[in-house]
């Protein structure tokens, strides 16, 4: 066994390859967005803003009984809930074709679409950096869209008004 002293040149033999990263090169890759997921992404926005946009209208041309308005955004948000569905199959089909080994499953969005987001972005870190930005734009989206709800609300009256 060779001893090394001061000074001494070591032989490329004894040298350790750190060029060749073994754990990445081994590690299955797959992708972190599809348009569905970022549907799914910005659904506060298009579920609640289109909802406000047309109680405004509709308030504004005659008064709408309470019990049909409420109906009416019930039935809206039954649509919603469908859309979301099959927007999360379609993710985790989109996710799965894209080389991830796996996916979350598509009915955690019954939950909620934070609760999906959270699992998709869990299993996404296993094959692909930058899956938690879906859930990112989704918090940020919930914090925008109600004063982008108010915006609406108060323009359209104001237009309906004038």
């Amino acid at each position: 066994r060779p001893t090394l002293t001061r000074g001494a040149i070591v032989p490329d033999a004894f040298t350790f390859e750190s060029r060749h990263d073994y754990a990445a090169a081994t590690q299955e890759t797959g992708i972190s967005h599809t348009r569905a997921g970022w549907w799914i992404s910005t659904q506060p926005l298009w579920s609640v803003v289109p909802q406000v946009a047309i109680a405004a209208v509709l308030q504004s041309f005659a008064p709408v009984p309470a019990q049909s308005l409420t109906l009416g955004i019930l039935g809206f948000n039954v649509i919603v809930v469908i859309a979301l569905v099959l927007l999360a199959f379609s993710d985790r089909k989109g996710l799965l074709a894209g080389g991830n080994g796996t996916a979350a499953a598509a009915w955690w969005i019954l939950l909620t679409p934070f609760i999906y987001l959270v699992m998709r972005a869990r299993e996404i870190s296993h094959y692909d950096v930058g899956g938690w930005s879906g859930l990112i734009w989704w918090i940020v989206f919930a914090v925008i869209t109600p004063f982008l709800a108010l915006l609406a609300y108060f323009g359209l009256i104001g237009l309906a008004v004038q």
